[in-house]
């Protein structure tokens, strides 16, 4: 069956070139003399030289099992090409798979790229979202520490206007008060330096204490105003037989010295008789001026100090140590 098709198929390519009857003896006779497809070839040579139509000239057949363009080699084998052409074909497949499986590696990778881009791209904008956030975070919390400042800095200033408004009114010639010239907290000279106060006699043991680094400061509405000395305490002992005395010195003026003047009262009380309390207010002038002593707390004549609100342990403490001595 396959040679019938084979020469079914030669016979049909040979049918697809006409040859004139003229010509189709020297055709057969050059077959046999050049034979194969180079014979063929010098054999089409010969009779396009002699056709008169250029179509002839061009026409060469289709082979339909290798698909090239030859003529055919042998009725029983029409063409030679056969390996050739599944070798081709194979190599076209291998192509084919490699080239889809390197595009799908491509798009693959372009997938993932881009995946990363976005994943890159969102990561950033969280990034820049959570910065600007936590920047109009900390300008609405400058902004109103700020304001906050402002505010309180003309509460300040008011209050001190009234204060020196209220000296002026009473007739007096400045305003006077006790800074300290150290790192603590407590009433240091630079706040009031840096609200107008001066210090009184520069360096004079009479307005500056170089143990405590004390010393007195004015702000004066009279030039002729005499500068304030600092107090120079005149406390004397005065013991009781059989009992622990306490003398507590305080102010109404002072937060912190009326705070802890109550609590020497209460701790007081718990030992009953076994203590006598002598209290000594700085509100009273007279009082002032003859012991010169604003705040103190002094058991059996030692003082007990702690440079904020006496605590309760401390006081009860001190006590109970002056009782057993």
């Amino acid at each position: 069956m396959s040679v019938e098709k084979n020469m079914q198929q030669g016979n049909t390519l040979q049918e697809k070139k006409p040859v004139s009857s003229k010509t189709s003896e020297p055709l057969r006779s050059e077959k046999k003399k050049w034979g194969g497809i180079k014979g063929k070839e010098k054999l089409d040579t010969k009779t396009n030289q002699s056709s008169d139509t250029p179509a002839d000239k061009k026409f060469v057949p289709t082979c339909s099992i290798c698909g090239q363009k030859h003529w055919p080699f042998h009725p029983l084998v029409p063409c030679v090409n056969i390996k050739k052409a599944k070798s081709k074909a194979k190599a076209e497949r291998k192509a084919r798979a490699k080239a889809e499986k390197k595009a799908k590696a491509e798009a693959k990778a372009k997938a993932k790229a881009e995946k990363k881009a976005v994943a890159k791209a969102e990561a950033e904008a969280k990034t820049e979202k959570n910065a600007r956030e936590e920047a109009e975070k900390k300008a609405r919390a400058y902004a109103q520490a700020k304001q906050e400042a402002e505010n309180k800095a003309q509460s300040e200033a008011k209050f001190r206007a009234q204060a020196e408004e209220e000296a002026r009114s009473q007739g007096r010639k400045g305003v006077a008060t006790t800074g300290y010239y150290h790192n603590f907290w407590f009433m240091p000279a630079s706040f009031f330096e840096a609200n107008g106060f001066l210090k009184c006699g520069g360096s004079r043991q009479e307005s500056y204490d170089p143990k405590s680094k004390a010393a007195v400061l004015w702000k004066v509405f009279d030039e002729h105003a005499e500068a304030p000395l600092l107090l120079k305490p005149r406390y004397e002992f005065k013991a009781i037989p059989g009992k622990v005395v306490i003398d507590l010195f305080w102010n109404e003026f002072c937060q912190t010295s009326n705070i802890e003047a109550q609590r020497v009262r209460e701790v007081a009380a718990e030992f009953g008789d076994l203590v006598t309390l002598n209290q000594y207010s700085a509100d009273d002038r007279a009082s002032l001026l003859r012991h010169q002593i604003a705040r103190g707390i002094f058991v059996n004549g030692r003082e007990i100090y702690w440079g904020h609100e006496a605590p309760r342990d401390g006081i009860r403490e001190a006590i109970t140590h002056a009782l057993r001595t």
